[in-house]
């Protein structure tokens, strides 16, 4: 188990959750938003850490699926 602060799934007074784990077949990456809901961010397990990267501007909930669509791999919602 890890713990990467800073990587929210929802906004706080807001019902819906965002984001999800992409699953590329032998690897995949949790995508969330940045502390403040300005950048997509991608989060894998590598050689026993967590690596997070920002992956794209953060525009609404469309942002992860466009996140997805550029990996070529399926969004898996919370």
């Amino acid at each position: 188990m890890a713990e990467a602060p800073g990587l929210p799934s929802h906004s706080f007074g807001s019902g819906l959750l965002e984001g999800g784990v992409l699953d590329c077949g032998d690897w995949s990456m949790l995508l969330t938003a940045d502390l403040g809901w300005q950048r997509v961010m991608g989060t894998t397990w590598t050689e026993g850490r967590l690596e997070t990267l920002a992956l794209r501007p953060y525009d609404g909930p469309q942002s992860f699926d466009a996140a997805a669509a550029w990996y070529g791999c399926p969004l898996i919602a919370p």
